[in-house]
Parts: structure tokens; C-alpha cells; sequence
């Protein structure tokens, strides 16, 4: 497959510029070509923008009109000396043979002191005469007493008759030592006196601003007359430090005054940079503030260009197509893709520079890619083709957001979907990225940062996305292992999970993904590999992150870990659980620091449960020093953890790690200064130290003296207050029940008193809780005197609702009302008013009695009816006799001043319902000779209601009962007169029919005819007589007669009698007597047949 890389060398050819650069390029070439003055023109754009090509294409133009253009890379020449370097490339690049002759003329050569110093030569012959003569007599001397001290020698020979001249003259001798001296002489001095003098004169090379400027304008003043202008560019100028910037800046201004005095020549200094960097390197070079100084740059920057042009900004639709054509001049078909450029320009939409040089990137990695899945590096071998879009996703997060993606490797984090990265993810722009490229989904990263995937990667792509989830401790790891079929790649499992655990740097991810993978070993019953336990164990174990016992699970270390891994000795667990105490003793009491908050938020107390549920169960491997720092430790900072949780289940768990001295101090602490939390803690203490019975006085005593602190209602408003007082209530209950119940061992009368006050300012249903504090503080003599003062005070101040919920949370009403005889009376009386739904079943036989005189006597005759339905089995026949007699006097009391009062009948019926319709207690008692008063008594009016009551219950009268009735009331009609009463003679009939005596029969007939039908004017009377005459076949003339008397009375008197009062009567008499065909009945037919006509 061929491929090529996009170059990013700016372009020359006009043709090939865009996004409006050809009429940038244009609009410099016209300025240079028509003014003739020197201009120093400003190209503003920003890096990558393409004004390196803007140049390179106005030179190619300007060479054209044979205008030499000099571009100076002020970039590549940092740190070079400035003017020089210029001058010298200056002078190089118009050196050049472009069209067949450079651009300077012949005659002009560039000065030697541009590049060295200069140096030139005088020589001549110097003689040092006063000198020469001081030693000239020096040397005459020394030849005389050469000669004299050879004439000595000489005479002393010649003494010794020793005859030299047998072997050399004496004038020989004289000449040799003469010349000899004399040569000597001459070569010492001569150098010294007498020499040629060679004397160099230098000529120093350019260090003077102005010898700088007066080389330029020789060069200028040096073009040939085809080019009498020139144009001088530094590139670059924006990418060199702030400080060099500045420099440059000035340094260019000496050539920026160039004037050409001899005339004729002209430069124009054209300056691309990004003004915006330009003016941030002016600042920060000057220590200005941007906010104070910003006019000065820009007037800085002003003074410094004479006109300027701005690259305009690029629209996105120009930059896509860019990116489209140069994806498709790669020559590789998976680039040729419009979504492609669309995700590019997502973050590189400022120049085009960048889009080739990350097009550049794409292909490299595209190539490496495509190399790594031919080769197996991957499951599917086409990985590279199907991925072109993540690939380019990955590359520009990782060339725009590179901290990010450290960020991620650091924390152990492959994925880069949205929902599964942290909340504290550090680059909110990427974020954003993300969220406009949601539907190119990185699920793993790892493939673009390795390049490969294991075997066991390629094989089990579910696990590897298990592992994943594991990883940033999402809650779905759980339901996708069900997925995985761990349990029959569990090989593969173990595998990737190690090289995972192993690869995480961060305790805090290292240590999620542990808990997730002893989590899942615990749900799925997993035994990992030896190598990976003692992977885990070296983690655990080493020191310089003994803060990980905070993240980890210490229960799953236990179960996963300790009860799992082979070979995992006991120094090693000692060496554990010391890290673990070393964590705890790290700790420090937060009030020791005077802050009311906890200056450290990892000394939450709970953080520490774990660590000490472990070293509870794994005490036997602590060194006996660590217990005794622990115990020390636990002692002075006992705020720091929740030391009821752990260390109080039992007595030898506390006897290991709560020494003497902690007891004393919590007895000793306990005083009115304490606050409310602090005492609640040390009662709490005081409850767990064993042994219990020990702590018993000291503890209600504690309850005792301070109980308006312990149980304040002003700390309702403190968090937590009712849990703790909660708590504090069941201590005193659990305390109260193992105390003695009488003598002097007893609980002070104090402690009752403060706490049955306290109770009975509680309100509502608040006061539940505490009621079994109240019947227990009665069982004790102290307590009797204060405990029903609490009940009645209930009965007093409470709602009928709230007091019913609190009988039926009480154990035992019976019993409590039993303590005293108000609370017996007003509960009765609260139950007689019916305020309440209370179950009056649980009453005994006294109280029930008790209940329903007092309802007799309000007349609340249905919560009587009821009270005697619910509690009549309990009863004894004395105590039904009782409540009989209650209700017959108050049936006597209801027959007053003439009147039977409405509650009579509900008397009756309560009579009958309470005697359970039993004839001989109903007889005992009275009631029907009462009942026969009211029906004979013409002055009780309403008497209807008695006759009611017999007419349902005449069956309950016995033969002897009915006879007495029967003469009773016999007596009564004729003495009183009682002819027009229909419901007294329909009882009175009734008993005659029920005693069915003839002897009755004849009594009652004869009382009939010579009395009651003679006298009636009642037609419902005279409808009794008229059944009574029918059924018992005494339908004689004497009898006929009497009711034909009757009704012809009534006939006479129908101007006082309603006729349809007469209609019903009437109709009856008629279809008694329809049937009869005696002559002696046809006259009462006739009669009647005449009255309902006229009716």
C-alpha cells in the first residue's frame, strides 16, 4: 500500500495558496512596486497560519520585477550576535545569481571588520647609542686585563724556563684572544643595541549600532541598478523567547531608520508574527501589567510598524475541506472520510499547520496499528480498518490533552466513556470533547497505548471488560460476570486481574480493584493463584502505603486472603496487623486540637471499625508491645473511635484491650461540666465495663444527680439527641430491672422522682417509650409514691386518641388501676365517656360495675348495652343481680311528675338484655308490675313505650307471672276507667290468650261486653274486641249488639272523627264479619259497607 506524508514546507506557487492569502501576497507586492520610500509592514497571524508561505510566494513575485526579498529566520539564529548575523546573511542571500547576476554590484564588497579585527605592519632599524658606548669602554677594560693577565702568565713561564714558543707564538696568542673577545663582544651586544623593529596596527570589527547601520547602507546603496529596491522579512519572530524578542525588536530598529542619503535605493521591511504573542513578550520582558500598561505595547507596537496586514481567521468549512483533501492526498482509503475532518477540526481549528502535522501523526500510527493487527497483535485483524475514528480520537486527546491521559494511566483508568470516568476528572474542556464525540466509543484505551493485546485479551474480551469495571468500581462489575464464564476461564481471569492489580499506580485505584476482585472470589467462591495472593500480600504489606487499610476491605482480606492463600505465615500476619495498629495509632483525638470539628476528615471513627473488627479476630498474632500501645493509645484518644462497637461484646475482648486506668477515667470524668455528648459516651461506658453489677451505683447514681442534664428537652434541637437519649432510656430500664425491689439496696426515691417528673412533661405519643419505665418504677416501694401520678396526669392533660394508643401500649390496664384508686376513677370516667376506642373487655367484674352505674346514671345506655355485652361472662349471678337493681331504680326514677322519660324504654331493654331475658330474675326484680304500673297509669303519658317492650317479651311471662299481670291490670281498667287505651287491652288480651284459662277467658269477655264496648270511643279498641270476639267464637246477639251500638255511635258522630282514621277500622270489621251470614251480623255489614262508601 503507498502512502505519503503531507509536507509542511511553506508554498511557493500562488496557485496552490489559500483561504485568501493569493490577495495577501498580491496586496504586498503592490505596495513594494509602487512606493519608494522605506515602509516597515507588520503580517499578523497566528502560528501556523501560513505566513511563512505568504512569504515565500511575494519572493518568487517580486523576482519577477528582479526585487531581491532577504528572509532572516530569526528563530534558527537565537543566540547568534544579531546585527552581524543579519548583515552577513543579508549580504549572502543578495549574493545569490537568481536571473544571471547577484544583486549587489561588482564594486561593492562587504567590510572586513564585519566578521574580525584588522591588522597592518611598519618595520625599521633602531639604534641604542648611549648604550652601545657604556659597554663598548666595558669591553676596551676587558681586553686590557685580558692582555695583562696573559703577559703575568707569560713572565711566570718564562721564570719556570718553560719556553712556549716552541709550540706558539706570543702574538698569536694576542690575536687569537683579541679576535675571540672581540667576536663575543660583538654578537652579544649587537641584537640588544642595534635592531629591526616590526610594529602591527588593529583595527577592531564592528561593535557600534551605527558601524552596523553604515554597513547596511553600503550593501543597499551597493544593489545594481536592476534592483533599486529590497525587501528584508524576519520570520520566526514569535517563536523565540520573550526577553530575545524584545531584543530583536530593538536591534531591528537600527536598520528600520535606514536612509539611503545618496538616493535611489529603497527597503522595505515586511515582519510576520503573531502581535498577540508579540505583545505578551513586550509585557513580560518589561514586568508590565496587561491591565494598567496595555495601551503602551500597543503604542509600542504602533511606533514599530508603519501599516500592517492581518491574516483573516479561517472558517470552518475552509478547514474541513482542508483536512478532507490533504486526508485523501495520503494516499490511504480508510482516510477518505468527511467525518473524519469533521473530528479533527473539533480541536484543531486555529491554522492548518496543525491539521497537517496531526494528519502526519494519523498515518504513523495508522501504520503501526495496521502493522500490529497483521501480526496477531490483535483478535480481529482488521482492527485497524474498523478503528480509524477512535485511533484519530485517541491521538488528538492525547496531542491536545496530554495530562489527561497521564491522568488516566496514573489512576488505572482505560475507558474513555463519559460514564465511567471519576467526577474529579481534571480537564473540563476534554470533557466537553468527549460529549460531542459520544458516539465514538473508547470503551479501552490500552490497545492505542500498547499497540497489542495479550492472548488472553484477544480471547476473552468480556473479561477484559469486566476487568474494566472492576477497575473504576462501577456497580454493574457484578451482573457482568455473570457473563464471563469465569469459572471456566478462570486461568484467563486470574491472569488479566494480575497484570491489572499490577499495573494500577494509585493506592486508591489499586485498592478498589482488590476489593472488587476479593468481592467477586467471595460471591463466586473463587481461589486465585498463589503468585497473585502474594501479590496481594506484598501490596498489604508494604509500609509506605499503610494508609491503604482505609480503602481496603479488611473483611474481604479476611475471608479472600487470610482464610484462602496458602503459605501465608504468621509473620507475615503479625507484620499486617501491625501496619494496621500503626494506622490507629496515627491517630490523634480531635479535641485535641481545640476545634469542634474534626481537623482531619479521615478520622471519621468509622473509618477504624474494620481495622479493629480485624484485629479482634487476629489478636493472638499482636506482640504484646502493640497491645500495650494500643491499650495507651485507646486510653488518650477514645473519641477517635466507636470502642462500644468492638470492644465490649464480651468480657474477655475488653479485658484485652480496656485497661483499669480507662475505667477510672470515665468515673472520674463524669461531673456537671461534661457536655451532653460526653455524657451520654461515658454512660455508655459505664453500662459496658465489666464486671456489670460493679458499675450498678455509680451508674444511677450518675442518673440521679444529673438527670435534668442527661434527659434536657432543650437538646431536642442537637443532631442525634433522640437516638441518645433513646439509648440512655433502655440503660436506665435494663439497670432498674436487676435492682432489689425493696430495702435499702433499692434505687434512691430521687431517681423516681426526678424521672416520673420528667415523664409527665412529655406530650402526646412521645410518652410511649417511656411507659415501661413507669410500671417498673412502680414495683418499687420508693417508687409507688410517684409512679400512678403519672398515669393520672396522662388521663388529665392527654388527647381521647393519644390516651386509647397509650392504654394499649400500657401491659396491663387492670393492674395499673389497681395501684390507686384515682387512676381507677378517672380511667372508668374516660371509658364511661366514650372518647376512646379501648377494649373495656379487659375490665374486671368491680371496675365493670363501677362502669355502668356511672353510664346509668349519664344515661349512656348503648356503652352500657355495650359494656354488658363484652364483660356479662365474667360476671357472677350476685353481680347480674347488682346491675339489675341498678337499672330498676333508675327505670323507677324515669316514671316522674306524670311523664315516662325517653330513656324508659332503653331502660327496659337493658333490663331484658342484662338479664339475658332470664323470666324468673326479670320477675324477681319487679319489672313487669313496674311495666304494668306504666301501662294502667292514666297519668304517665307516653305509656305506649311499656306496651312496646311486653308486646315483644310476653312470651318470658310464666302462667302464674301473666295471672298476677292479668288481675293487675284487670283491677286497673275498671277501677281507673281504662275503656280508650287499644295497646293496653291488646296486652290485656295478650295475657289472656297466654294464660288460656277459661276461667281468664270468661273474666276478660265479661269485662268486654259490659264495660269496655259500652264505653270505648276507640275504633282500635274496638278492633281488639272484634279479634277477641272472632277467635273465640263469641260472636253472640248480645256481643253484636254491642259493637253495632258502637259503630252507630260512630256513624252519629262523624263530624268529630276523621274519616280515614275510620277507613282501616272499617275495612278490618268488614272482612271479620264478610264471611258470616247469621241475620244478626248482616246489619254490621251493612253499616260498615255504608260508612266506606261514604268514606
Amino acid at each position: 500500500m503507498s502512502f505519503t506524508f503531507i509536507p509542511e514546507s511553506p508554498k511557493e506557487n500562488e496557485e496552490k495558496l489559500e483561504f485568501g492569502h493569493r490577495e495577501i501576497v498580491s496586496t504586498l507586492k503592490e505596495i513594494i512596486t509602487t512606493q519608494s520610500h522605506n515602509l516597515t509592514i507588520g503580517l499578523f497571524g497566528g502560528w501556523g497560519t501560513g505566513k511563512s508561505s505568504i512569504i515565500e510566494s511575494l519572493k518568487k513575485q517580486l523576482l519577477e520585477d528582479k526585487i531581491p526579498l532577504v528572509i532572516f529566520d530569526v528563530w534558527k539564529h537565537e543566540g547568534d550576535a544579531l546585527r552581524r548575523t543579519f548583515i552577513t546573511e543579508c549580504h549572502n542571500q543578495l549574493s545569490n545569481v537568481p536571473y544571471g547576476t547577484t544583486y549587489l554590484k561588482d564594486s561593492y564588497a562587504v567590510s572586513e571588520n564585519l566578521k574580525g579585527v584588522k591588522t597592518t605592519s611598519n618595520e625599521k632599524l633602531v639604534f641604542k647609542w648611549k648604550e652601545l658606548g657604556v659597554r663598548g669602554l666595558v669591553a676596551i677594560i676587558g681586553i686590557f686585563f685580558m692582555f695583562f693577565s696573559v703577559s703575568l702568565i707569560c713572565l711566570a713561564l718564562f721564570f719556570l724556563e718553560v719556553d712556549v714558543r716552541d709550540y706558539i707564538s706570543f702574538g698569536k696568542i694576542i690575536g687569537l684572544l683579541t679576535a675571540g673577545v672581540s667576536a663575543s663582544l660583538f654578537f652579544k651586544y649587537m641584537n640588544e643595541y642595534i635592531h629591526l623593529e616590526k610594529k602591527e596596527v588593529k583595527e577592531e570589527k564592528f561593535q557600534d549600532p551605527h558601524q552596523f547601520q553604515n554597513e547596511f547602507k553600503n550593501m543597499i546603496a551597493g544593489l545594481c541598478s536592476q534592483s533599486k529596491k529590497a525587501v528584508i522579512t524576519f520570520d520566526n519572530l514569535d517563536r523565540i523567547s520573550g526577553k530575545n524578542a524584545l531584543d530583536i525588536i530593538s536591534t531591528i530598529k537600527t536598520f528600520l531608520d535606514f536612509k539611503d542619503e545618496n538616493g535611489g535605493n529603497t527597503v522595505f521591511f515586511v515582519i510576520p508574527c503573531d502581535v498577540e504573542s508579540m505583545k505578551v513578550h513586550i509585557e513580560a520582558s518589561l514586568n508590565m501589567d496587561t491591565m494598567k500598561d496595555g495601551n503602551y505595547t500597543d503604542e509600542f507596537l504602533r511606533k514599530f510598524f508603519n501599516t500592517s496586514l492581518w491574516i483573516p481567521d479561517f472558517y470552518t468549512s475552509e478547514l474541513e475541506g482542508f483536512a478532507t483533501a490533504h486526508l485523501k492526498a495520503t494516499g490511504i482509503p480508510e482516510f477518505q472520510n468527511e467525518y473524519l475532518s469533521w473530528l479533527i477540526i473539533k480541536v484543531f481549528n486555529k491554522n492548518p499547520r496543525q491539521i497537517i502535522q496531526f494528519i502526519n501523526l494519523l498515518v504513523s500510527n495508522y501504520l503501526l496499528l495496521k502493522k500490529v493487527s497483521q501480526n496477531n497483535g490483535f483478535p480481529d485483524r482488521e482492527f485497524y480498518k474498523k478503528n480509524i475514528p477512535q485511533l484519530a480520537k485517541f491521538l488528538l486527546i492525547k496531542q491536545r490533552h496530554p495530562e489527561a491521559i497521564e491522568y488516566l494511566k496514573r489512576e488505572g483508568i482505560y475507558s474513555l466513556e463519559l460514564n465511567v470516568l471519576p467526577k474529579d476528572f481534571p480537564s473540563s474542556d476534554l470533557l466537553e470533547l468527549l460529549r460531542q464525540t459520544e458516539d465514538i466509543h473508547i470503551s479501552n484505551i490500552e490497545p492505542f497505548l500498547k499497540g497489542r493485546m495479550t492472548l488472553s485479551e484477544q480471547n476473552h474480551p468480556k473479561i477484559v471488560n469486566l476487568i474494566s469495571l472492576m477497575s473504576v468500581n462501577d456497580s454493574k462489575f457484578q451482573e457482568a460476570s455473570l457473563e464471563c464464564g469465569i469459572e471456566e476461564n478462570l486461568k484467563a481471569f486470574i491472569e488479566l486481574a494480575k497484570t491489572a492489580f499490577l499495573s494500577f499506580k494509585n493506592n486508591v485505584q489499586k485498592s478498589t480493584f482488590l476489593n472488587n476482585t476479593l468481592k467477586l472470589s467471595r460471591s463466586m467462591n473463587l481461589t486465585l493463584s498463589p503468585p497473585f495472593y502474594r501479590e496481594i500480600v506484598s501490596y498489604v504489606t508494604q509500609n509506605h502505603v499503610a494508609g491503604h487499610y482505609k480503602l481496603l476491605s479488611l473483611d474481604l482480606l479476611d475471608t479472600e486472603v487470610f482464610s484462602r492463600a496458602s503459605g501465608l505465615t504468621a509473620s507475615e500476619k503479625k507484620l499486617i496487623l501491625k501496619d494496621i495498629i500503626d494506622v490507629i495509632l496515627k491517630s490523634k483525638n480531635p479535641l485535641l486540637h481545640n476545634k469542634t470539628s474534626n481537623p482531619n476528615p479521615d478520622m471519621d471513627p468509622g473509618v477504624y471499625d474494620p481495622m479493629f473488627v480485624f484485629i479482634i479476630k487476629y489478636k493472638k498474632f499482636i506482640e504484646t508491645r502493640y497491645v500495650d500501645a494500643l491499650q495507651t493509645h485507646i486510653t488518650n484518644n477514645r473519641k477517635g473511635f466507636n470502642l462500644i462497637v468492638h470492644f465490649f461484646s464480651n468480657e474477655e475482648i475488653q479485658e484485652f484491650f480496656i485497661t483499669q486506668a480507662f475505667k477510672e477515667n470515665i468515673k472520674k470524668s463524669i461531673g456537671p461540666n461534661l457536655s451532653y455528648r460526653d455524657m451520654f459516651e461515658n454512660l455508655q461506658f459505664l453500662d459496658k465495663f465489666h464486671p456489670r453489677q460493679d458499675y450498678d451505683e455509680i451508674l444511677l447514681n450518675t442518673f440521679s444527680t444529673y438527670w435534668n442534664k442527661i434527659f434536657d428537652s432543650a437538646q431536642d434541637i442537637m443532631d442525634g439527641y433522640g437516638v441518645m437519649s433513646s439509648e440512655l432510656r433502655v440503660i436506665l430500664i435494663n439497670r432498674l430491672i436487676s435492682q432489689p425491689r425493696t430495702g435499702e439496696r433499692q434505687p434512691n426515691a430521687d431517681l423516681f422522682y426526678n424521672i416520673c417528673t420528667y415523664i409527665k412533661t412529655i406530650e402526646g405519643l412521645a410518652i410511649l417509650p417511656w411507659l415501661p419505665l413507669v410500671e417498673l418504677i412502680n414495683e418499687f416501694d420508693f417508687g409507688k409514691q410517684y409512679a400512678p401520678g403519672v398515669i393520672t396526669n396522662i388521663f388529665a392533660v392527654e388527647t381521647p386518641s393519644t390516651i386509647s394508643t397509650i392504654v394499649d401500649n400500657l401491659s396491663d390496664m387492670n393492674t395499673i388501676m389497681g395501684w390507686d384508686d384515682d387512676i381507677q376513677n378517672t380511667y372508668l370516667l374516660f371509658i364511661a365517656e366514650d372518647k376512646a376506642d379501648i377494649d373495656i373487655k379487659l375490665l374486671n367484674s368491680a371496675q365493670t360495675i363501677i362502669l355502668f352505674t356511672y353510664l346509668l346514671e349519664n344515661k349512656k345506655f348503648d356503652r352500657a348495652f355495650h359494656l354488658v355485652l363484652q364483660n356479662r361472662n365474667g360476671l357472677t349471678l350476685e353481680e347480674i343481680d347488682q346491675l339489675l337493681k341498678y337499672i330498676t331504680a333508675a327505670l323507677l326514677d324515669s316514671i316522674r311528675y306524670g311523664t315516662l322519660q325517653p330513656n324508659a324504654l332503653r331502660l327496659m331493654e337493658l333490663f331484658l338484655f342484662t338479664a339475658d331475658k332470664n323470666a324468673e330474675k326479670i320477675y324477681a326484680h319487679g319489672f313487669w308490675t313496674i311495666v304494668a304500673d306504666i301501662l294502667s297509669d292514666l297519668n304517665i303519658e307516653n305509656s305506649k313505650a311499656a306496651y312496646e317492650v311486653i308486646k315483644e317479651n310476653i312470651a318470658l311471662l310464666d302462667v302464674q307471672y301473666a295471672d298476677e299481670m292479668f288481675q293487675y291490670l284487670y283491677n286497673a281498667i275498671r277501677v281507673k276507667g281504662l275503656y280508650d287505651l287499644p295497646y293496653l287491652h291488646e296486652i290485656f288480651y295478650g295475657l289472656t290468650i297466654s294464660i288460656s284459662k277459661e276461667s281468664i277467658f270468661n273474666q276478660y269477655f265479661q269485662l268486654l261486653f259490659s264495660e269496655v264496648l259500652r264505653f270505648t270511643r276507640s275504633l282500635n279498641v274496638l278492633l281488639v274486641a272484634v279479634e277477641a270476639i272472632q277467635q273465640h267464637n263469641q260472636e253472640n246477639e248480645e256481643n253484636v249488639k254491642c259493637i253495632t251500638g258502637f259503630i252507630e255511635y260512630c256513624k252519629e258522630n262523624m263530624e268529630n272523627v276523621q274519616r280515614t282514621e275510620l277507613q282501616p277500622v272499617f275495612t278490618a270489621l268488614k272482612k271479620k264479619f264478610k264471611n258470616r251470614r247469621k241475620s244478626d251480623l248482616l246489619k254490621i255489614r251493612n253499616v260498615l259497607n255504608t260508612l266506606i262508601e261514604e268514606e
